[in-house]
């Protein structure tokens, strides 16, 4: 969906880890093209991306015939993975530069701060403080 009709936010459908799961899509240039894509909870550790881990699983004792998972769908969930780690990598090549940012990035997080990224303030009590 193009919020604005301009192309410079979209939210996208990102089935797999529940239902109703998005993500935005955010022009930040034109020339050269570059995205941002807040894929939030999509991904919970970078490593899914890379391929050094995959979306665990785990047997609950209190329902051992149940296998959980932080993913409602861990097939779809991964069919998403892939075309977020395809956006980071070029595959689209109308995005141009599609930088990645998830819930939960610690690494993200603190080369973030360390380039002066965020915006000069914080939200505390539900309101903003400088």
């Amino acid at each position: 969906m193009d919020i604005f009709n301009d192309g410079s936010l979209y939210i996208l459908n990102a089935p797999g880890h529940l239902p109703g799961h998005l993500n935005l899509l955010c022009r930040v240039s034109l020339k050269p093209a570059k995205y941002v894509l807040l894929a939030a909870d999509s991904c919970h550790d970078r490593r899914l991306l890379t391929g050094e881990k995959d979306i665990a699983e785990w047997q609950d004792p209190k329902m051992p015939s149940v296998t959980q998972c932080i993913h409602i769908d861990k097939e779809v969930a991964k069919q998403t993975l892939k075309r977020i780690r395809d956006a980071e990598h070029g595959v689209a090549e109308e995005l141009g530069c599609v930088e990645i940012v998830f819930s939960h990035d610690p690494v993200w997080e603190a080369n973030a701060k360390q380039a002066g990224r965020f915006f000069s303030g914080y939200l505390r009590d539900n309101s903003f403080v400088r």
